[in-house]
């Protein structure tokens, strides 16, 4: 993974991480930016590579006191998925409501399936004795 610092270009292990050079630890909007500024926003390897390069040139344009220019709806989709990102409760609770959920369908297949059984079982045992 390769990421610029928004302030000064140099090259970061990700984006959220401390700049070793001018010490900008990214908050706020700066964090949407810095997610720009890096290959995370990417999924396919190809366009990571791509734009590895393109982040050669804006880093060298840092340097120059240029500022970099940010795609105004791409950075409102990284909002978004900030936002998305910050609004997810991991809490053990959440995560147990969850997991009933996927697996409400099989606890009550196998209770059927348990209560079909016992029936049965009653049934023939019953009518025996």
């Amino acid at each position: 993974m390769r990421a610029r610092c928004i302030r000064c270009g140099n090259r970061k292990r990700a984006s959220f991480s401390r700049c070793t050079r001018c010490g900008l630890k990214p908050q706020g909007e700066d964090v949407v930016k810095s997610v720009y500024l890096s290959e995370e926003r990417f999924e396919d390897d190809g366009d990571r590579e791509r734009y590895a390069r393109e982040l050669d040139r804006v880093a060298a344009n840092l340097e120059q006191g240029q500022p970099p220019f940010y795609i105004e709806a791409e950075l409102e989709r990284l909002r978004q998925e900030k936002q998305a990102f910050e609004e997810f409760d991991a809490s053990p609770r959440t995560l147990l409501r969850a997991l009933f959920r996927i697996f409400r369908p099989l606890i009550i297949g196998f209770a059927l399936l348990f209560a079909v059984y016992f029936l049965f079982r009653f049934l023939k045992h019953g009518l025996q004795g």
